[in-house]
Formats: structure tokens, C-alpha cells, sequence
């Protein structure tokens, strides 16, 4: 992840020159858990599955794009922070997870639409690298950390699709509205309980030009 980061400050030195704006983007995630379990090996979940349900979290982004009032096709890079929370229950125990991500988002934007009032459309399609930095399991009123967990841990890379709609305020101030939907799945995970993470995100973004 620091390594991450690094790109993040390198690139962003290298294509100041080209960056047209910085934005923030802040909005809600709901998410569903999906556990493959080995059969052979976890014989008691499989008497008694689990009903999940989806989970409402928080998601924060900041970063910049290259993007150019002409140009159709736009690069943003960008660090997020979200929250993939989640519940299920079965006939004997409840369940809830409550964790949060920290990643280097990379994204293509592609405006497909764009009106002389200052409104454009535009269909998105990006890569996040991301790592666990919180996470708290509930099972009836006992209280796990699972951030060390294996299923949790480690490189979880969630590609993204999405749409935007932006509209412009000023030659200063830009406004958004987005709709992303992702999988994420655990890379470095080898244990013999995988977890794919589905998530919905509805987002609404400041944009403010830098040259």
C-alpha cells in the first residue's frame, strides 16, 4: 500500500502540468457478502446456511484528472476509503461485518454526452487496489476483529463500472452525481473460505479546476 501511494504522489508531480481539476467524491455504499466455503471441510455451515443481507457504509475519495474541456476521454487517479458492511443470519446466530478499505483508484471516464448548459454523461470504468485497515465481526453479542483474517487480509482488487452525470457550476466549481457497481475479490487469499465482496455506490462529487 505505500508503494501505492508513492505512484500516487509521483504521478501527480509528473502530470500536474496536465490536470485540470481536483475533485471530492463522498456517497454510500450497500454491500453484499459472498462466502464459497469447501464443502468437505465446513460441514456445519452447510446445515445451517446463512440468509445474507445487504449493508449500507460510508465512501470518501480524493484525487485529480486529466481531463480537458474538449477531450472525450478522461484518466483520474485517486485515493478512496470505503466501508463494505454486511449481515446474514441463520436459524441459531446473526451475523454482521463492519470493515473499512483504504485503495489507489485508477478510473477511465468516457463522455458520451455533453449539452451547451454545461452538462455531460459520461460511462466510467476503473481498477481499485485496496487493503483492510478496520474490521469488526458481530456474531450474536460477540465481538470479533477481523483484520487480520485471511479471507479479509491482503490485496483485494475491485473493478469498477459506472455512470456519471456533471454538471458545470462556474469555471471554478464543478458538480456530480454517480453511480458505480463493483466486485471485489481477495488476490492473496489461500485460505478455504473465499469472500467476494458486491457493492452498489451512489456518489456525489466536487470538482474544482487547477488551471
Amino acid at each position: 500500500m505505500i508503494k501505492q501511494f508513492l505512484v500516487f504522489i509521483t504521478f501527480f508531480s509528473i502530470s500536474n502540468l496536465y490536470a485540470q481539476d481536483i475533485f471530492v467524491h463522498t456517497g454510500k455504499n450497500m454491500t453484499n457478502y459472498e462466502f464459497s466455503v469447501d464443502v468437505q471441510l465446513n460441514q456445519s455451515v452447510l446445515a445451517s446456511p446463512l440468509d445474507y443481507r445487504s449493508g449500507g457504509g460510508n465512501f470518501y475519495e480524493i484525487g485529480y484528472s486529466t481531463n480537458k474541456s474538449d477531450a472525450k476521454i478522461a484518466y483520474l487517479v485517486s485515493i478512496t476509503y470505503n466501508q463494505f458492511n454486511a449481515a446474514a443470519s441463520s436459524s441459531l446466530s446473526s451475523y454482521s461485518w463492519n470493515t473499512g478499505y483504504i485503495g489507489l483508484q485508477n478510473m477511465v471516464a468516457y463522455t458520451f454526452f455533453k449539452s451547451q448548459g454545461g452538462v455531460k454523461l459520461s460511462i466510467n470504468a476503473g481498477l481499485n487496489t485496496a487493503q483492510i485497515v478496520r474490521g469488526e465481526q458481530f456474531t450474536n453479542a460477540t465481538f470479533y476483529d477481523i483484520t487480520n483474517n485471511e479471507e479479509f487480509r491482503g490485496l483485494v482488487l475491485q473493478p469498477i463500472f459506472g455512470l456519471d452525470a456533471r454538471y458545470k457550476v462556474s469555471d471554478k466549481l464543478a458538480l456530480s452525481l454517480g453511480y458505480n457497481f463493483s466486485n471485489s475479490y481477495n488476490l492473496t487469499n489461500s485460505s478455504n473460505e473465499k469472500l467476494s465482496i458486491k457493492t452498489k455506490q451512489m456518489k456525489f462529487g466536487v470538482h474544482l479546476p487547477i488551471k
